[in-house]
């Protein structure tokens, strides 16, 4: 069903990024692609600073590499790092036909990718370039092994190293989450699997994923043991991605530029503080609700889980499922935010006990199946026609392209300005450049007034500058010399 995805390019384009995740991975594709694990920090790097992404002591993503890894493949196999996206929804699928083989009987192993299709064609994890299905492969090929191996615990070696493989997946992709996920399903595995030489090869493979992630979090931050995250929050946040993780005193961080300010004191301290006033487990099932809608299409699913829940005690495959499930409820407690994408380790476990359900409940559940998957559907195809699917509503800056082809021509490349104001939240930001910043034709960075731009203007005097307030209504990029 992907590669419809494909077929509808000429009228559903490739996503545009807009959000500075996206930013962020797309420079650690890019950066990849170059055949780098990271940049070395530019001559002036205060003036490239921009969300997500670390400029010291190296300039790279703040974001594991798994999804980077995935756009670097699209962009050097198919000249865009978009088709790493689709391949990763493609890899994605395909497993968890493999793993719903494992748990479910075969004719209804095409249900639980049918579920979660609408994420993989219409979602964001297709849509956008910060998606969860590098990670959600990794805890499938672990769960889909458990499953295997508990038909043929005979023959574990192809299992067992699948099982490896895809902890090496979640490692580089999302680590806390996909620990809570890794670490139930070895403890089973090594009850069911004690011969020590079937574990060699595994052993191996684990072994050999921990070490390239360690070679390339010291290429990053000088650390084999610090993770480049750990690195972007020493130098910009106050607020830690754990609720039960100390904060740091506001005031503490010279943040420098006024869009890392508003993220961090007003943005990121709000969901904190959210986290511990009255509500929160309200405003948390609200959430879950909207991430179980971003998964299926319609969050009527979110009603048929919580009836299916008595139905999941009455098994020793759905308890084992259902406590899994269970245990990333409790764990998403532990996070101020919560989006579909922190869950993507768990989408096997999600998807299976999904249609366990549907078959205890026999008929009704076909019926509501049916019914669901056909209503989502029905009302996903006029939105890609008139081009409303969520992925066309973007911020300006997606429009980036366009400001850049406004530009006159000139052969030594142009460097933009941008003064964020005080008005609003730069939640839409526009500094973003590649692996590369001296080598592009348009270079985006920061304005830090008069005296500090004329470092950056004797740079490369051969280029044109410019100025631009993002912010403010009607904004045009004007000539750095008429500048207010």
């Amino acid at each position: 069903m992907v590669v419809l995805r494909v077929a509808l390019l000429p009228i559903w384009p490739i996503a545009l990024p807009s959000i500075y995740d996206g930013f962020s991975y797309l420079l650690a594709g890019d950066t990849f692609a170059h055949g780098r694990l990271a940049n070395p920090s530019h001559a002036l790097p205060e003036f490239f600073e921009t969300l997500e992404v670390l400029q010291q002591p190296t300039y790279a993503s703040r974001y594991p590499p798994g999804q980077g890894l995935m756009l670097a493949a699209g962009q050097v196999l198919f000249g865009h790092p978009w088709f790493g996206v689709w391949m990763s929804c493609r890899i994605l699928l395909s497993a968890l036909l493999w793993a719903g083989c494992a748990w479910l009987p075969r004719k209804w192993a095409l249900a639980g990718p049918l579920l979660i299709l609408p994420i993989c064609l219409s979602g964001y994890w297709m849509n956008s370039y910060w998606g969860g299905a590098v990670a959600a492969t990794g805890g499938t090929l672990m769960l889909g092994a458990l499953g295997w191996l508990r038909r043929s615990p005979a023959r574990p070696q192809m299992q067992l190293v699948l099982m490896a493989l895809g902890a090496v997946i979640l490692a580089w992709s999302r680590p806390f989450e996909g620990a809570l996920l890794a670490l139930p399903i070895a403890f089973v595995t090594f009850r069911t699997v004690r011969t020590p030489k079937s574990w060699l090869i595994p052993a191996l493979v684990v072994l050999a994923g921990a070490g390239w992630l360690g070679d390339y979090k010291y290429r990053v931050t000088g650390s084999a043991l610090k993770m480049p995250y750990q690195a972007y929050f020493d130098r910009y946040e106050t607020i830690p991605p754990l609720l039960f993780l100390p904060t740091v005193e506001p005031g503490s961080r010279n943040y420098g530029h006024f869009n890392f300010e508003m993220m961090d004191n007003t943005r990121m301290r709000a969901r904190g503080d959210s986290a511990h006033q009255p509500g929160f487990l309200l405003r948390r099932a609200r959430e879950w609700m909207a991430c179980i809608a971003t998964f299926t299409g319609s969050p009527l699913w979110t009603i048929l889980l919580a009836g299916m829940l008595p139905l999941f005690l009455r098994g020793k495959e759905t308890r084992f499922l259902g406590a899994l499930l269970s245990l990333v409820v409790v764990a998403t407690l532990a996070e101020p935010g919560l989006f579909a994408h922190y869950m993507a380790p768990f989408t096997p476990v999600f998807g299976i006990l999904l249609v366990f359900g549907i078959r205890q409940l026999k008929v009704i559940g076909i019926v509501c199946f049916v019914l669901l998957t056909g209503y989502v559907w029905l009302g996903f195809a006029p939105r890609v026609a008139q081009g409303r699917t969520p992925d066309r509503f973007r911020s300006a800056n997606a429009h980036r392209a366009q400001r850049e082809a406004g530009l006159p021509d000139n052969p030594g490349g142009h460097v933009v300005f941008v003064h964020y104001t005080v008005a609003k939240v730069p939640h839409a930001e526009w500094i973003f450049n590649t692996a590369e910043i001296d080598k592009q034709k348009v270079i985006w960075a920061q304005d830090m007034g008069p005296a500090k731009n004329r470092e950056l203007l004797a740079c490369d005097p051969n280029r044109s500058f410019w100025y631009f307030e993002p912010d403010e209504p009607g904004a045009s990029i004007i000539d750095y010399g008429q500048k207010p």
